[in-house]
């Protein structure tokens, strides 16, 4: 049996399948829901949309997402009945809506302070999420909640911060769930393109990059050669030396012999003077590189540092984009390809042939020891989301961020992308997101863009964006029932991202 609380008013006017009017007897908040009847009788769950003033009364715009069956909710097939009752719904049938039992619990309906919001985690997860704002919208807030929720379900996460504003996150739900990590890079790990990236070579730096290419795989087929391994600050100086010997020894019509690794073999490069100035500007930017960053630069592997059930925590801030991008492309390629390659080797390990499963057990067993962060499923959140997957531009990390956010669900890698400037982002991957967490967004572009790229958000949600308050926000998508109007809770801990009391701190 429904409760009812209080009538509002009577349905106004002409009415559809998925919209009516109400004329209004008291004050009625922007975003309640409401409750009608279609012409066969049966119970429609509406939500507030607009509201005008009418004479002395209001008239309030209805959008019907749909008919109740006990606790359920399905689609309406009739229209709304003309001139009858509009009603508020019990609380009781909103929290049942709401109300997921291994959900991430993140705030309550902004008209109903005592209906909890949950999103549920495989749907938030295996099918992605953003959250967008503008700057000073509670992003920051907001992320630390889901944060929290996180910590308390033992989840495996890595959040890129660009800020170092997560480092100093503290609260009693998250304690000993937390892993903050400086950056620490192994050039000989990355890829030749994510090296060029690191020492700060320009994308549309062709020939820079060519040359540093070079460099890279000589030393790389060396190390094969001579049963070296070249790791961390030893193989940038190495790729430095063997660049200064090419410069050292040039002359017009020089043949410089480096390894061609698409080919499979050595071959001899002649140099002409422009050769000779470009690759002094590789030069610069390794030394460059090597004075700025020499601190984090090490020997080993970031991933191995990743610990299971904890909230991995990355400080960029100090890094250059193309060195924030180098690291994400980085991290994003290895959470993928090793997660496959786990998910794989558990496959075979019931495989009818015993060398394949032999195969599979040593390769399960290695990552077990060596990455035991992945052998769970992982979600890696990325703040400043725009710098790595920009709209109309290909990095190395929207590379790898983009195939996770198509393949990742397969194999247990979640991805989670935040930014205050959606407009600029990769829309194909921004579409992947299949829940929003959107904040006020005052800017009509960014609006037009957020609703380009996500299927359930009408035109009327997209107008309450502008209207929102500090720590309000629209949540829409799979891991939510329906689409909702939430008050994000305060994050009652402490982390780095709120504003500075200018006029206090001038006043001490």
């Amino acid at each position: 049996m429904v409760v009812l609380m209080d009538k509002v008013g009577v349905v106004y006017g002409d009415t559809s399948i998925s919209e009516c009017q109400i004329l209004c007897d008291k004050k009625i908040r922007f975003g309640e829901f409401v409750l009608l009847k279609n012409i066969d009788d049966i119970d429609v769950l509406g939500t507030v949309k607009n509201i005008k003033a009418m004479d002395d009364k209001l008239l309030g715009g209805v959008s019907i997402v749909g008919a109740l069956n006990g606790h359920n909710l399905f689609p309406n097939r009739s229209p709304i009945k003309p001139n009858s009752e509009a009603l508020l719904g019990d609380d009781s049938i909103l929290a049942r809506l709401y109300y997921d039992n291994k959900g991430l619990n993140v705030g309550h309906l902004l008209t109903r302070d005592s209906v909890r919001v949950y999103l549920n985690t495989n749907k938030l997860i295996s099918r992605h999420f953003a959250v967008l704002a503008v700057t000073g919208g509670g992003k920051s807030n907001t992320i630390a909640v889901l944060c929290r929720e996180l910590a308390k379900i033992n989840s495996t996460a890595v959040i890129m911060d660009p800020h170092g504003e997560y480092m100093s996150m503290r609260h009693e739900d998250m304690e000993g769930k937390l892993n903050p990590m400086p950056a620490k890079l192994d050039p000989s790990i990355m890829s030749s393109s994510e090296f060029a990236d690191l020492i700060g070579l320009k994308e549309d730096s062709r020939k820079e990059r060519i040359f540093l290419n070079m460099a890279f795989h000589t030393i790389k087929q060396k190390e094969k050669e001579e049963y070296k391994e070249y790791r961390g600050k030893r193989f940038v100086e190495t790729v430095r030396d063997l660049i200064s010997e090419w410069v050292n020894n040039s002359v017009v019509g020089w043949e410089v012999k480096y390894y061609n690794h698409i080919k499979n073999k050595y071959d001899n490069r002649k140099l002409d003077k422009e050769d000779t100035d470009i690759l002094l500007t590789v030069l610069d930017a390794i030394g460059d590189f090597e004075a700025g960053f020499s601190a984090n630069i090490t020997e080993g592997d970031i991933i191995e540092n990743f610990q299971r059930g904890k909230l991995n925590i990355i400080d960029l801030s100090g890094f250059e984009v193309n060195q924030m991008i180098a690291l994400v492309s980085y991290i994003s390629k290895q959470l993928l390809t090793k997660r496959i390659l786990y998910a794989k080797s558990k496959r075979d390990l019931y495989h009818h042939d015993e060398k394949i499963r032999s195969s599979a057990r040593n390769t399960a067993y290695q990552l077990e020891s060596k990455f035991p962060a992945l052998t769970k499923p992982i979600v890696m959140i990325v703040e400043e989301a725009h710098i790595y997957i920009p709209k109309n531009k290909e990095t190395d990390a929207s590379y790898w961020l983009g195939k996770i956010a198509r393949e990742g669900r397969k194999f247990g890698v979640g991805l989670g992308i935040i930014t205050q400037q959606p407009k600029k982002l990769n829309e194909d991957v921004l579409s992947q997101t299949n829940t929003k967490v959107i904040l006020r967004i005052v800017e009509p572009e960014d609006q037009k863009y957020i609703q380009k790229a996500s299927e359930d958000l009408g035109e009327d949600l997209v107008k309450d964006l502008a209207s929102l308050g500090i720590g309000e926000a629209v949540i829409t998508g799979t891991a939510i029932k329906l689409p909702a109007i939430v008050k994000i809770d305060r994050f009652d801990g402490a982390y780095g991202g709120e504003d500075i009391n200018i006029y206090e701190e001038w006043n001490e």
